[in-house]
């Protein structure tokens, strides 16, 4: 049956999205929301995915409504397809940000192993990581002795803060198929499963897959080492369960129709490609903000039919490779520029080699060549063999590419400056190695006065922050994360940025700006930024859209962010 159009959900939506939106059409303050596709062009189903809510001005709607009245196109936004990996540069085991004690022994890596294409530097809250306890117990407990490349994911996994808590909610892990990825998921549930005197209560565990049997074969041999140690288990068509008979603990393994009602302390969405994005935003997170130290994690190899659930949460990771929230991601892959018979490709997106891996390619690679698909949900055999053995995600195609930022008018009537003397916060962030962005923004009062230019290096941009400091008793700098090993201990005012930063000072960039409060100079790099980047909205801020440059963006915003919340400490 159809659902409302104007119903309960789309009130929550409104009333998170709308306030300080610009209009996704023109640009201008937005005063409702847009059903797109129209209303009248498709069967609306609340919560199918059957259109999406944007945000637009009474005008633009009005208009829209005539044009439709009088059978013209609707002003639907087109399609737009986002390459998230532009731009983007993973770092090796040599880069300085891998310098912590708990990750020192696992950058050697093995010559039968492959360093992660991309993977998010240690959160900045982290202290330590639960990992050495966890193979160590594997090894001794649970039968499994954890590949090199097993050992650093469940090392990143486990990382924890002062207070013992998980710094990571959610783990996505991408590997190539055939890898190793279900030895790493069972370690991880076992594990977890013996945890309750470390995180204060009773586990629960539960596993779901695209398929039932996918997680099921996770279980399996979980299930055979259990059976071993006398825990009691059932097995019942589409509910299968371990229990700990010392804290009744649970691991549970659940079709990902029959997730729902329960509260999980870690979470395993296996093959994540085939799972719609509500059954992990409404079936498993949803329920486990209430445990301590929960997790999740989301695994997949990349496809063609992929749903948006990974996808767009790899995207958004991605653009938090530096700048880390709740998110860890860990990904071995090959670029899609690659062709299918590179050997350098089948190793990058390898995390374990052997020439029994390798032979096996070979053999995959000539039943493609002779027109043999190896997936049976994917027609073309070359992209069979590109997703399953390069995991290269395709480019994402969405109709929403976001909105503007600001109201590109009033940003440009925002001319101004602030009184000589006022106290200044900066903000330095790295473009990929390739440059640095600078922003100033000096407190008046109640207003706020931005600027922000480009430099060719990291040393340059250290310098320029250095002399607008020059002569000043009070200030703040605010670091990207791959600043910080740079410049970090030479100004004890410093600090590095979470992306939870970027989204809150995006959110206040824009409020500021409505409202009057922020000036600013001649800034034509930033404006030019300004009038490129998209956003979405979120319940907690915003995010940027990937895949258009925003160096300037971000450190403006987080310049702003740190002169609005009124603590001046000195510089030194």
């Amino acid at each position: 049956m159809a659902a409302p159009a104007y119903g309960h959900a789309h009130k929550k939506r409104r009333l998170a999205l709308l306030p300080g939106s610009v209009c996704h059409h023109c640009g201008k303050p937005a005063t409702e929301l847009d059903h797109q596709p129209p209303l009248s062009l498709h069967r609306h189903i609340e919560g199918s995915g059957c259109c999406r809510s944007l945000p637009s001005c009474y005008k633009c709607g009005r208009r829209q409504g005539g044009q439709l009245a009088r059978g013209a196109p609707p002003m639907v936004l087109p399609d737009v397809v986002i390459d998230v990996e532009a731009g983007v540069v993973g770092r090796g085991p040599e880069d300085p940000v891998w310098d912590v004690p708990w990750l020192a022994h696992l950058r050697d890596v093995p010559e039968n192993a492959t360093w992660p294409r991309f993977m998010t530097v240690p959160h900045p809250d982290a202290v330590g990581s639960y990992g050495a306890e966890c193979v160590e117990w594997l090894r001794s407990e649970g039968g499994i002795d954890p590949r090199w490349w097993q050992e650093l994911a469940v090392t990143r996994q486990l990382e924890h803060d002062a207070n013992g808590e998980l710094v990571w909610l959610e783990e996505l892990v991408t590997t190539s198929r055939q890898s190793g990825k279900s030895t790493k998921l069972r370690g991880a549930a076992m594990w977890r499963l013996h945890q309750a005197e470390l995180f204060g209560e009773q586990q629960l565990i539960l596993h779901t897959a695209k398929d039932l049997e996918i997680a099921r074969e996770v279980r399996r041999e979980g299930q055979t080492w259990a059976t071993a140690r006398g825990y009691a288990h059932r097995e019942a068509n589409g509910s299968e369960e371990i229990t700990e008979p010392l804290t009744g603990s649970r691991w549970l393994v659940r079709g990902k129709g029959s997730i729902y009602g329960y509260s999980a302390s870690y979470a395993i969405a296996d093959e994540c490609w085939g799972l719609a994005a509500e059954i992990i935003d409404d079936g498993l997170e949803a329920t486990m903000l209430e445990r301590r130290c929960p997790q999740i994690t989301l695994a997949s190899t990349a496809h063609r039919k992929a749903t948006t659930l990974f996808p767009e949460r790899r995207a958004q990771a991605l653009a938090e490779l530096d700048q880390p929230g709740s998110t860890l991601l860990i990904e071995w892959s090959a670029p899609r520029s690659c062709r299918i018979d590179d050997r350098g490709a089948w190793r990058q997106a390898s995390p374990h080699w052997s020439t029994g891996r390798e032979r096996m390619l070979e053999s995959r690679l000539a039943r493609v060549q002779s027109g043999q698909t190896l997936d049976p949900d994917e027609a073309d055999p070359t992209e069979s063999f590109r997703c399953q053995f390069l995991n290269s995600w395709l480019p994402q195609t969405v109709t929403d590419a976001g909105q503007l930022l600001l109201d590109l008018g009033v940003w440009a009537r925002a001319r101004g400056s602030a009184r000589a003397g006022a106290p200044v916060f900066a903000a330095i962030e790295d473009y990929f190695g390739k440059g640095s962005a600078v922003a100033v923004v000096a407190r008046d009062g109640e207003r706020f006065e931005i600027d922000a230019w480009s430099c060719p290096s990291w040393d340059l941009a250290v310098a320029d922050v250095a002399r607008v400091f020059e002569g000043r008793d009070h200030g703040r700098l605010l670091l990207g994360p791959s600043m910080w090993d740079r410049i970090g201990g030479s100004m004890l005012s410093a600090r590095t940025v979470t992306s939870t930063d970027t989204r809150t000072g995006l959110s206040l960039l824009r409020q500021l700006v409505t409202t009057g409060r922020v000036v600013h100079d001649d800034t034509a790099e930033l404006d030019a930024q300004l009038a490129s980047v998209r956003v979405r909205e979120l319940s907690s801020g915003m995010n940027l859209v990937p895949g258009v440059r925003a160096d300037l963006v971000k450190a403006a915003v987080w310049a702003l962010q740190a002169a609005h919340r009124r603590r001046i400490p000195a510089v030194h």
